[in-house]
C-alpha cells in the first residue's frame, strides 16, 4: 500500500489480498494517517476487489474500509477484479452527512466477461470491453468510459468549490526530501 500526490489530487493503493485492513491494522492505520493529513482537493483511492458491484462484491472490504472513505473525505474508490464495467450512484452508508462516494469498476480489459446481477446502487453497468480516462480541471473530475470503437459509453462529471492554493500546492517532503512532480510515500 502506498500513496502518491498529482497537483491536487491524491491517489490511495491499498492492498486488500495479502495484507490487513481492518481496525487496528497497520495498513488501515496508515490510511487514516494519510487521509486525514491530506490537503488534496481529490481524494482516490484504488484496490483490486470492488465493495459494491453487480458481479461480485466483497463485502469484508465494504465494511472495514468504507466507513473510513466517507470519514475522511473520498471521492472515489476505483477497483477492477470484476470483468465488466460498473459505476455507482454516490454512496454514503456509514456518515451522516457530506457527499457520497463513487465506486467506479473498470474490469474489461480482456478476460471473459461477468454476468451481472445489478445491485441497487448501480448507477450503470455493462459486461464489456473497456477502458476508462479521467481528468481533473481544478473543481471538476471527470471520468468517461470507452468501448473497442472509442466511443464513450458512459461518464461522470464531479464538483467541488476549491480553495484557489488548492489548484497549485506547495512542495511537500517525505522523510526529508522535496518532493516535486509525482511523488511516492510507501509502507
Amino acid at each position: 500500500f502506498y500513496s502518491f500526490r498529482q497537483g491536487i489530487v491524491l491517489f490511495v493503493c491499498l492492498d486488500v489480498e495479502a495484507s490487513l485492513f481492518g481496525a487496528g491494522s497497520p495498513q488501515q492505520e496508515w490510511l487514516v494517517r494519510t487521509l486525514a493529513g491530506s490537503d488534496a482537493a481529490w481524494k482516490i483511492v484504488f484496490f483490486h476487489e470492488p465493495p459494491f458491484s453487480s458481479d461480485h462484491s466483497n463485502v469484508l472490504v465494504r465494511l472495514l474500509l468504507s466507513p473510513v472513505f466517507e470519514r475522511y473525505g473520498v471521492d472515489v474508490v476505483l477497483s477492477g477484479h470484476a470483468h465488466l464495467y460498473e459505476r455507482t450512484y454516490p454512496i454514503r452508508m456509514y456518515a451522516s452527512s457530506g457527499p457520497g462516494i463513487v465506486y467506479l469498476t473498470e474490469g474489461g480489459g480482456g478476460a471473459v466477461l461477468s454476468t451481472i446481477e445489478r445491485i441497487p446502487e448501480s448507477a450503470f453497468a455493462e459486461a464489456r470491453f473497456s477502458y476508462v480516462l479521467a481528468d481533473v480541471d481544478g473543481g471538476r473530475l471527470t471520468f468517461q468510459a470507452y468501448g473497442l470503437d472509442g466511443a464513450v459509453f458512459d461518464g461522470i462529471a464531479l464538483e467541488k468549490a476549491i480553495a484557489p492554493t488548492a489548484e497549485r500546492p506547495a512542495p511537500q517532503t517525505s522523510r526529508g526530501r522535496p518532493r516535486t512532480g509525482v511523488s511516492k510515500e510507501r509502507q
